[in-house]
């Protein structure tokens, strides 16, 4: 599903059978496949998604595997819990949990795009001040 998500094919059938199957299977699942499987639900967010966002068991591997994480993944996650936020109006993982995904993801280096850079610049030359970066309460963050 990561690999649909990713190009932003969401097939409602697609999704449902692949939570149908990987959902009694979540032992077998490393970090990476983890991480991959709740960020790619919470793009597509389809009705499906907010069943296999909640479930109990899914919520209870990552919390108990949660050193196993990379920084990446700890982004992935906490992407997956601002979309639960969001869609169902609660957070999907415990607070201490939730806390320290935002802090990994708020820490992740921000890059400029060229043309942010130029905008800047051009203001900056008539004499307007300008913020080139706003950090959200979310993590992310607003040129």
């Amino acid at each position: 599903v990561w690999a649909y998500a990713t190009v932003g094919h969401f097939s409602p059938e697609l999704f449902e059978k692949a939570a149908n199957i990987a959902l009694p299977r979540l032992n077998e699942f490393n970090s990476q496949n983890i991480a991959n499987m709740v960020w790619a639900y919470a793009v597509s967010n389809l009705p499906s998604s907010v069943e296999f966002g909640s479930h109990s068991e899914l919520v209870r591997l990552i919390v108990s595997s949660l050193d196993k994480f990379d920084d990446k993944e700890l982004c992935q996650l906490h992407q997956w819990n601002l979309w639960g936020k969001e869609r169902i109006n609660k957070s999907l993982l415990p607070l201490d949990v939730s806390g320290h995904c935002l802090k990994v993801f708020s820490s992740t280096k921000v890059s400029q795009s060229r043309l942010q850079t130029d905008v800047a610049r051009a203001l900056q030359s008539i004499g307007v001040a300008c913020k080139e970066e706003a950090i959200l309460n979310s993590g992310y963050s607003i040129d």
